[in-house]
């Protein structure tokens, strides 16, 4: 997603758990944060898993997470669909269009959403090292903070994790980013400390980045002084 398109609009939506049709567990966030770096490394060497040989690779990466010990091939594609909450914020391909069910296919319904050969080819054509811990980087922030947001709406009591709760919660990231990839239009106050200067006006922000507002008109409505140049 270019930042400055909406995050949210009137598309078609390929994410269940965007449509509503999922509810995200701490499960899947957390298996979703430790799966992605491995699709990557997949997509990158552009070969072919099947769901249980992807599990048989994590086990032996992740041999003490009781979580992957325990983690079975039927449900790995919702864990892969949570992975690509973050794969969608950054508009980046998907690696899990590497995996496949055991006689070697991509299942219908991923390539009704998908285009499989095109996934394939920009995911291992990708510069992942921005965005992807162990990828000739020592950290990332972004990705740690997303999956840190993440985990704390998948915390959260399950009546309470509702569609509008998760695009809020996406939202409080794209304020940051926003901030953050427009530095320069904020005012000086803002520039020094944004996360003290914002909390007067984050709530109308996040509401307005969540209904499908460009983010930078909802800085531009909301944040004092901030110039779209």
């Amino acid at each position: 997603m270019a930042y400055d398109e909406p995050m949210f609009g009137n598309v078609i939506e390929e994410n269940h758990f965007l449509r509503g049709e999922r509810t995200l567990t701490l499960t899947d966030v957390r298996l979703a944060k430790k799966y992605g770096p491995i699709l990557v490394k997949l997509a990158e060497i552009q070969e072919e898993r099947s769901f249980r040989q992807f599990l048989n690779i994590a086990k032996k990466l992740h041999a003490k997470d009781p979580l992957i010990a325990d983690a079975i091939p039927v449900t790995t594609g919702r864990r892969f669909e949570a992975f690509r909450l973050y794969l969608r914020f950054y508009d980046l391909a998907d690696p899990s269009s590497w995996i496949t069910d055991k006689a070697g296919q991509n299942s219908d319904a991923y390539k009704k959403d998908f285009n499989l050969a095109q996934m394939r080819f920009k995911s291992s054509n990708e510069n992942w090292k921005p965005f992807i811990p162990g990828m000739g980087n020592k950290r990332v922030p972004e990705y740690l903070s997303f999956f840190n947001e993440l985990e704390a709406y998948a915390g959260l009591q399950y009546q309470k994790r509702t569609l509008p709760a998760l695009r809020r919660s996406l939202a409080k990231l794209e304020v940051t980013r926003t901030a953050n990839v427009y530095h320069d239009f904020l005012p000086p106050e803002a520039q020094s400390n944004f996360g003290v200067f914002v909390l007067p006006y984050l709530k109308a922000l996040v509401n307005d980045i969540a209904d499908g507002m460009n983010p930078l008109d909802a800085f531009e409505k909301h944040i004092p002084n901030f110039h779209k140049k």
